[in-house]
């Protein structure tokens, strides 16, 4: 867990600019590559987060000590800076390559573990960005998942003192990258501030392979969005606070003028939904106001609604005080609650609260991918680079007629913040982009299982068994997450139909009680109702009403009733209104629809594809090569530029693509048409 020895020498011994320039000077190369790398299956390269630790502590070390000094051939501006850091190009050079030569000239990953790691999580990103802004990232956006435990990290994971070219010279299909693909869970893009990541041909070929295992259901694609604690906490207290000054509003001080207006449980349906209306009204006007002010206007708006939550709740909660049941003609007039109900109605009320706490947490964390993606900006994966001329016709060859088909890829990750098979499949069926996107809430389950059990819970504390009033929601709510654990997103729609479900059968069966004579009117030695079995009806059929509407969310009847409006091959105006009016709460989702009215798909036999390869000449003319390539390789480049163009004019396939891609297997025309129509909801 400590620093390496060579680490230890070059950020101590001696001065520290005079060893980087040295290094500068003559780059260390080897001849060969390094015997683990024969003997370790390339998928094995990784690291962990521990490792990840260790290697920002040296080269912050050696970085702050001036060991790595900023280049003289790329954009340096924000090497000075503690939150971006020195690129990945010098962090190699005068880092990476010194202390895995002097420990054998294997890889940082192999060094740290001979024998290898699974790779669970793979990192795909740009060398122009800051190493200190990588790793941030990278630890961020770490896949909940227990079982994530190797990352795969090019820098990292290949041996930098040579040898890494002839494991590429197979093909882009066998290299290290995608071998590590094959058996990792997760795909993390991790965009920097510098440059879009898919201006580079080896991070559009790897999303190539992402995209292939994601639409299988192997792999999920996801952009950093993970909010950090004291985020968490400046952004929830005041929510919290707000809260708690409605509910001490309205207990203490409003109630007595207008808490008799409602029975408890209608002040809590009120406010769960006069709340999110009031919120999203202030959310649309806000949309018009600059960014910052708009930004903080929704946070205020979902304070604003914990505060009406509280209110309400208070509200309900002042009926504990003592209204006594008053009975007139045999009916119930009073506003107290039902005996016992209020072991169901107060878990149930602060389940409503840590919801909208979460909601706060996940509009942070969208925003926060937002930003992200906004750095992913590009024109199309056509126009990517890379520093290796052989290189650059190996992907192209591999990536050849799929370019349209990555870009609509890459435009759905940039607006939902992730891509997998369940969002394709949700969006498919007719779901919301922005419900697809939020996938199933857990938080919501709590709630869901306290509705339906609203009245059992209250049965068995008016007979006084208050234990199995908590064991039993408490067991279900177990269960429901164990089935969420596995299920996630892939039910998303049949967890939001029992959240509604429930809040609709509380409210329904509360007024069908009052509807209904009181046995105990006038005579207090009556046995207690139960409620649960003159509400059984109505829950029977609200389940049934679920189950329902499941099926025809997942059995593609509402694709097939909404067809025409869901998945219209053209982009038109009315699907933009329609996605603007689902989803309004999303910017760039609003911008995207705006700007994809008048979308039209490049067709194949365009003349782009020569123009693109005369862009990638003047791409290589202009910048050269990365920052440590030899001098050489620089005045030759322009050469190896031009050498591609005739190589591709020679192979027309390349260009003007091939009649064969057309006749695609049945699984592959279903993938595309799911995300064209994921593609058409999330930009219309």
């Amino acid at each position: 867990g400590g620093r390496s020895p060579l680490a230890a020498s070059i950020a101590g011994g001696g001065d520290p600019v005079s060893q980087a320039l040295a290094v500068e000077e003559k780059p260390v190369t080897a001849g060969k590559v390094h015997r683990l790398h024969l003997e370790v299956d390339s998928a094995r390269w990784c690291v962990n987060r521990e490792d990840l630790v260790v290697f920002e502590q040296e080269v912050r070390a050696l970085w702050m000590e001036g060991g790595i000094p900023q280049s003289i051939h790329c954009d340096a501006s924000d090497h000075e800076d503690p939150k971006i850091g020195p690129s990945i190009h010098q962090v190699c050079k005068h880092y990476i390559k010194p202390v895995t030569l002097e420990a054998g000239g294997m890889s940082w990953a192999l060094m740290r573990h001979p024998e290898g790691l699974t790779c669970d999580v793979f990192a795909t990103h740009c060398w122009d960005e800051g190493v200190f802004e990588f790793l941030s990232k990278v630890r961020l956006a770490w896949p909940v998942d227990h079982e994530a435990k190797g990352l795969y990290c090019c820098f990292l994971a290949n041996p930098q003192n040579g040898g890494i070219e002839d494991m590429l010279n197979d093909g882009p299909d066998r290299s290290p990258f995608a071998q590590a693909l094959n058996t990792a869970k997760h795909f993390l893009v991790i965009p920097n501030s510098k440059v879009s990541i898919y201006s580079r041909l080896w991070c559009v070929y790897e999303a190539h392979l992402a995209v292939e295992a994601a639409s299988k259901g192997t792999l999920n694609i996801m952009l950093p969005s993970t909010v950090t604690h004291c985020a968490v906490i400046t952004f929830s207290l005041p929510g919290v606070l707000s809260f708690l000054l409605g509910l001490i509003l309205a207990y203490f001080f409003c109630a007595a003028f207008y808490g008799f207006v409602f029975q408890p449980l209608v002040w809590m349906v009120l406010v769960m939904i006069g709340s999110p209306f009031l919120g999203g009204s202030i959310r649309c006007l806000a949309k018009s106001a600059p960014s910052k002010v708009a930004a903080w206007a929704t946070l205020s708006s979902y304070w604003l609604e914990l505060f009406i939550i509280g209110h309400g709740l208070g509200l309900a909660f002042w009926h504990f005080r003592g209204f006594a049941d008053q009975y007139v003609a045999g009916r119930r007039v009073s506003h107290s609650f039902e005996i016992g109900e209020g072991w169901a109605c107060l878990p149930l009320a602060f389940s409503l609260v840590v919801l909208y706490l979460s909601i706060i947490i996940r509009r942070v964390s969208r925003s926060i991918a937002q930003r992200e993606a906004h750095m992913l900006k590009f024109t199309s994966v056509r126009h990517a680079i890379c520093s290796r001329g052989d290189d650059a016709l190996r992907i192209k060859r591999a990536i050849q007629g799929q370019e349209d088909h990555i870009d609509r890829c890459i435009e759905i990750l940039s607006h939902a913040g992730k891509y997998d098979k369940a969002l394709l499949r949700n969006i498919a069926n007719g779901m919301s982009p922005l419900n697809a996107r939020l996938g199933a809430n857990p938080f919501r389950i709590f709630i869901a299982v306290w509705a339906w059990e609203y009245w059992w819970v209250t049965d068995l504390a008016a007979h006084a068994h208050h234990i199995y009033c908590i064991q039993a929601p408490a067991a279900t709510c177990a269960l429901a997450l164990i089935a969420w654990y596995f299920v996630r997103d892939h039910a998303c729609f049949a967890f939001d139909m029992l959240f509604f479900g429930g809040l609709l059968f509380v409210a329904v069966s509360k007024l069908w009680l009052n509807s209904l004579p009181d046995p105990r009117a006038g005579d207090d030695e009556t046995p207690q109702r139960f409620l649960s079995w003159e509400t059984l009806p109505i829950q029977l059929l609200g389940l049934c009403l679920v189950v329902i509407a499941s099926l025809y969310h997942y059995c593609g009847l509402r694709k097939t009733v909404w067809g025409e409006r869901s998945s219209c091959g053209a982009l038109g105006v009315g699907q933009s209104h329609c996605l603007l009016t689902c989803c309004d709460e999303d910017d760039a989702l609003q911008a995207a629809a705006a700007r994809c009215t008048h979308l039209r798909r490049p067709s194949r036999h365009d003349d782009e594809d020569h123009h693109d390869d005369e862009e990638i000449v003047d791409e290589f003319s202009a910048r050269g090569t990365c920052c440590d390539e030899d001098p050489v390789v620089q005045a030759e480049l322009a050469n190896i530029g031009e050498e591609i163009v005739d190589l591709f004019a020679l192979d027309g396939r390349l260009c003007q693509g091939d009649s064969s891609d057309e006749e695609t297997t049945e699984q592959e025309t279903t993938t595309l048409a799911e995300e064209d129509e994921a593609l058409a909801r999330v930009q219309p």
